[in-house]
């Protein structure tokens, strides 16, 4: 496996690991978590960060 791929792999791991440990301190629950990492991983260029998910549960609470 080329190292530059697996390093970016380990990356996006530890992006996503991070960020479902701090909206689960915000108080989201797992179902609200994994429809929010499901919806932005379909986006061309997915953002995993805490702001961008907690904003697309937010957005979804309203409708």
């Amino acid at each position: 496996m080329d190292e530059k791929k697996f390093e970016e792999g380990i990356n996006c791991f530890a992006q996503l690991l991070g960020s479902f440990l701090e909206l689960r301190k915000m108080g989201y629950t797992q179902e609200e978590i994994n429809w929010a990492y499901n919806t932005m991983s379909g986006n061309f260029v997915p953002n995993f960060n805490v702001k961008n998910l907690s904003n697309l549960i937010e957005s979804r609470k309203e409708n």
